[in-house]
């Protein structure tokens, strides 16, 4: 026995637009829920970093005269990569040295001697802190693998 399924052409049309208005409303909800938890797993002291993110959608296809995105990038400050991958030490390189200003600023505000911290993190560099990484996972719920930061 044998049986078949015939669906119209306006049927699967409608299909198609639904499914694409779904997915199209999906992949908005969940670059907003990505930004969402970039802004929160950052530490709490680091100034713009928070208040510079942003987020775009793009590479579109269309599904049914519904363009559904295919890319969602959230974009810090340049510095942010220092954060995220953390710096060699600065110790024989006399050219660069890290800004002792915003180390400072920074020490002050946790209570430490600014001097000790900035002569260390010159010594030693700093420690990666995978903010970025951790924002995409809790956001796709440790789902996904995450190709490329």
């Amino acid at each position: 026995m044998r049986a078949v399924l015939q669906v119209d052409e306006e049927s699967l049309s409608r299909a198609l637009y639904n499914l694409g208005s779904y997915l199209r409303g999906e992949i908005l909800a969940l670059s907003d829920r990505i930004l969402k938890h970039y802004t929160e797993s950052l530490p709490e002291y680091t100034g713009r970093l928070k208040k510079g993110a942003t987020k775009d959608v793009g590479g579109y296809v269309n599904v049914e005269g519904v363009d559904v995105p295919t890319e969602i990038s959230i974009t810090g400050p340049e510095h942010g990569v220092y954060l995220e991958r953390g710096t060699g030490p600065y110790a024989g390189n006399k050219s660069y040295n890290p800004p002792f200003a915003k180390i400072s600023a920074w020490a002050t505000y946790k209570g430490l001697n600014p001097g000790p911290v900035y002569s260390t993190i010159r010594r030693r560099g700093t420690k990666q802190y995978f903010y970025a990484r951790q924002a995409m996972v809790k956001a796709l719920g440790g789902k996904w693998v995450i190709s490329e930061l």
